[in-house]
């Protein structure tokens, strides 16, 4: 094991020494690592590493898995930006702007939560994410009230014998009355 962690990090430490020279177009030998990490930023790096150890076709498969996103049902908002943001790694912040990554993630939003941010207004992904999980709380809310209140026979339809249906309304309305069909006993 110790034979193997070895060589590997031999291999990483040539990889690097090549590549930090061709990066700064220079063999010039810095005295320092933080001198010589100046001249090369993060998403340089990033490239030249991904390019060296992810296969160019691995990349395109998670870069258009990434493009095709969206919040399946059974995921929770916190769940879409845990593989939204572990997908975002393989995409070139060059190609893609704050303002491009933030409407990429709601965009990927199931349409009742993406439809509750058309009324919110956020200036960063953070904020966006923050204010979309308070939108499907709200929305989880609602449908654990609304649930509750037609187990308990509030706001359902009531039948009124040989007059067809009543429908309340929230907040003690006036009752709606539509006629029953004679095939189902529906209305319609």
């Amino acid at each position: 094991m110790r034979y193997a962690t070895f060589v590997l990090t031999e291999q990483a430490r040539v990889w690097w020494r090549s590549t930090a020279e061709t990066l700064r177009g220079q063999n010039v030998q810095l005295a320092t690592a933080e001198e010589q990490a100046q001249l090369i930023s993060w998403e340089q790096f990033r490239e030249v590493f991904n390019e060296k150890y992810y296969p160019r076709d691995w990349q395109i498969q998670k870069k258009q898995y990434f493009m095709e996103l969206k919040q399946q049902s059974h995921l929770t908002v916190s769940q879409y930006e845990n593989e939204f943001v572990k997908l975002l790694k393989y995409i070139s912040t060059s190609m893609l702007s704050k303002a491009d990554k933030m409407e990429q993630f709601i965009q990927g939003l199931r349409l009742e939560v993406r439809q509750g941010m058309s009324y919110v207004e956020a200036n960063t992904f953070r904020e966006a994410v923050a204010k979309v999980a308070n939108i499907e709380k709200r929305l989880v809310n609602y449908r654990q009230i609304t649930r509750t209140k037609e187990l308990s026979g509030e706001g359902l339809k009531k039948v009124v014998p040989k007059q067809g249906y009543r429908f309340t309304c929230p907040g003690g309305g006036k009752f709606k009355e539509l006629k029953a069909c004679p095939k189902c006993h529906k209305p319609h």
